[in-house]
């Protein structure tokens, strides 16, 4: 790893230890909830990522993105949202 990158992750690292309690607010259309659901839940299908720590907190973002889209109007995109999670339900 050269030196700048190490530098540039430490001080990350930092600032995330000093606002990491941060709220960030989103915002975006149900089109591209879905489709970022879907991004984030492929990502989680890859042995590698699935490993990871941070695995974990994508995953609580997919929940978190189906929540705010959850409701009566929404029960085909929740249902799509929830097949994401199986690969049962690929091709």
């Amino acid at each position: 790893m050269s030196a700048k990158k190490r530098h540039a992750m430490e001080a990350a690292a930092r600032e995330m230890e000093q606002w990491g309690d941060r709220p960030v607010i989103l915002e975006m259309d149900i089109t591209t909830a879905v489709v970022m659901c879907g991004a984030l839940q492929l990502a989680l299908r890859h042995p590698d990522f699935a490993k990871q720590k941070s695995a974990d907190a994508v995953r609580t973002l997919v929940f978190d993105i189906a929540e705010q889209i959850s409701g009566e109007e929404y029960p085909a995109i929740q249902e799509l949202i929830k097949m994401g999670f199986h690969s049962r339900f690929d091709g």
